[in-house]
């Protein structure tokens, strides 16, 4: 269940401005927040369950890109990212596994057709991406040049 698209559609009920933890809100939104902590937790012990993860999270981000706008896709992007807790200890076992998780998620997810590409950027340009710096700057050229857009900033 934690990949499929009734998770992902899960996701898609976040939202910034209405999401507190420390209040009581609606349950779908609880439910959202649990799914997106435990991806996180997941992730950070295998890369294979944070691909898993990651790749939920932009899948479900484009979707709310297609359905609802670019800007709408990218305010969940933030939502996510903003959301998935606890932060990444840089050099750690879980930013590893997050990191090698991501990079196999953005690949994936850029081979798949349909799939806006700009709403991938928040996760590359977010401080904290488990990727350094240079790895998600190469990365996103590494991408840029593999789709043709190299032309085009990603980041």
């Amino acid at each position: 269940i934690y990949t499929s698209s009734a998770a992902e559609r899960l996701l898609q009920h976040l939202d910034l401005e209405s999401v507190d933890p420390h209040k009581s809100g609606s349950d779908t939104q609880a439910a959202a927040l649990q799914l997106l902590s435990r991806l996180r937790r997941y992730g950070g012990r295998s890369a294979h369950e944070a691909s898993q993860g990651y790749q939920m999270q932009f899948r479900a981000a484009a979707r709310h890109a297609k359905e609802n706008g670019l800007e709408a896709g990218l305010q969940l992007a933030q939502t996510l990212i903003h959301w998935s807790a606890p932060p990444i200890i840089a050099g750690s076992r879980a930013a590893t596994q997050l990191g090698r998780g991501m990079a196999v998620a953005l690949k994936a997810c850029c081979a798949s057709s349909g799939l806006d590409l700009e709403v991938l950027v928040p996760w590359l340009r977010e401080a904290g991406c488990p990727l350094p710096g240079p790895a998600a700057q190469k990365l996103a050229t590494q991408l840029a040049e593999d789709f043709g857009l190299l032309g085009q900033s990603l980041t």
